[in-house]
């Protein structure tokens, strides 16, 4: 019976120490972990909205401009061009001015990705936590 209080009052005092510990090293480790993480995904997301947007908005201008190339290109065939002598070249121009501009968007969308991925910075950040973390606990 002895044994067994002394287990319990031992027990007691250690989880006494071991919130103590907990409260004044681990939460205060956490709280700053967390909120450098917090702050460096939202600067990345933020910086990179503005590539979302930029993506978004050339995809429907080259969008766009295929759609009124290809408008354009019919209503030139059907009403002007037939009767020219030169209409081929006239077929080739109206058609290739709006595909060459979407295209060049499309060029300029991918180089915009290319360079670096989505959120890149806090990708970069979780790997470093990820292997500070495994080394801590290995």
């Amino acid at each position: 019976m002895w044994r067994t209080v002394i287990k319990l009052v031992g027990a007691y005092f250690l989880s006494k120490q071991v919130k103590t510990i907990v409260n004044q090293q681990v939460l205060p480790g956490v709280k700053s972990y967390v909120s450098a993480t917090s702050s460096g995904l939202s600067n990345n997301l933020a910086r990179d909205w503005r590539r979302i947007m930029t993506t978004v908005i050339a995809s429907v201008v080259a969008a766009t401009t295929f759609v009124v190339g290809a408008i354009a290109g019919l209503i030139w065939f059907v009403v002007w061009a037939i009767d020219q002598p030169h209409r081929d070249w006239l077929f080739a121009g109206i058609f290739a001015v709006p595909l060459i501009f979407g295209l060049c968007l499309i060029w300029y969308i991918k180089n915009l990705w290319k360079n670096r991925p989505l959120l890149s910075d806090t990708q970069v950040q979780l790997r470093q936590q990820w292997q500070v973390f495994k080394q801590n606990f290995q």
